[in-house]
């Protein structure tokens, strides 16, 4: 997914969505008069989406409008481009505090912001005003990046997946090349990164060396390393990956574990006992499945 800086609000957008949003008189004169910028959401060749921000200090800016075209919405791309805008932020806007407002009542909002991390801070409620007040502070904060769109990361990937598991540094490079090469759902492999750390990752592939080959696709390799767990890394790591299966269809995911009570919290269900390759024991095999 591309940012690119943007002159006007250009994508289609449903009655209900312009009425969260700014005028687009309003909006255009805000970039005309050097009080906003923004950014057109690109995704391949095809623009989806659409912010608009104002920097308020040295290192905090407010996400005036945000939106996503009507034909895109619903599958996952709000989410992903929003965390691309707040890495892009960092890394170059050096930007430490993200606010936003939107108004009360809509709880797709909601929801999405609050998955991001941001947090209320004020409720405005005026005349014929009602609106949230939310923040995000960007210092610490916990990046996930597909590496399909971050393929300057997989080599740094394939290496970190090798060290933490009995894995040959060879089929993750090439598991990561076919996700670089784009042809399919799986594979996928993700990063949690804090700024140029490696926080944690995990990873999609067809099957993770057991003798049930029909359940597919499995997460695999997650991991977080010691200093970052206990801050729920994990468990974003998890969602993560199950809403970017479902963008591409893919509902039900399944994976193995030695864990007993570790991935119930996070919505994945026991199914059965699978006899792992060149394993003595069987091992657990879980399921978490995206109601529609």
């Amino acid at each position: 997914m591309d940012l690119i800086k943007s002159d006007g609000m250009k994508i289609s957008l449903s009655e209900e969505d312009l009425a969260q949003l700014s005028s687009p008189e309003k909006i255009q004169r805000a970039i005309d008069e050097k009080r906003a910028f923004a950014f057109d959401i690109f995704k391949d060749q095809d623009m989806i989406g659409f912010a608009l921000l104002r920097q308020f200090s040295s290192d905090g800016f407010f996400l005036w409008d945000f939106a996503i075209d009507a034909a895109w919405q619903g599958k996952g791309y709000g989410e992903t481009a929003l965390r691309e805008l707040i890495t892009l932020l960092k890394k170059e806007y050096h930007a430490q505090v993200l606010t936003l407002t939107y108004n009360y009542g809509n709880l797709r909002a909601k929801k999405l912001y609050e998955k991001i991390g941001f947090r209320e801070t004020n409720v405005v409620r005026q005349n014929e005003i009602h609106e949230v007040d939310m923040e995000l502070l960007l210092t610490g904060a916990i990046m996930v990046l597909k590496i399909r769109e971050h393929g300057e990361m997989a080599d740094t990937a394939a290496k970190w997946f090798h060290s933490k598991w009995r894995v040959p540094l060879e089929a993750y490079q090439e598991s990561i090349g076919e996700c670089l090469a784009g042809g399919g759902a799986v594979p996928q492999w993700y990063l949690a990164v804090d700024g140029d750390r490696i926080a944690g990752g995990v990873g999609i592939i067809e099957n993770d060396f057991h003798d049930r080959k029909d359940l597919a696709p499995n997460a695999c390799a997650l991991y977080v390393e010691p200093e970052y767990r206990c801050r729920g890394i994990a468990g974003q790591l998890l969602q993560y990956v199950c809403d970017d299966m479902h963008s591409f269809g893919i509902d039900t995911l399944y994976l193995i574990t030695d864990h007993t009570s570790f991935y119930e919290q996070y919505g994945w269900s026991f199914l059965c006992m699978v006899q792992g390759d060149d394993e003595p024991d069987m091992t657990r095999m879980y399921v978490h499945t995206i109601e529609n």
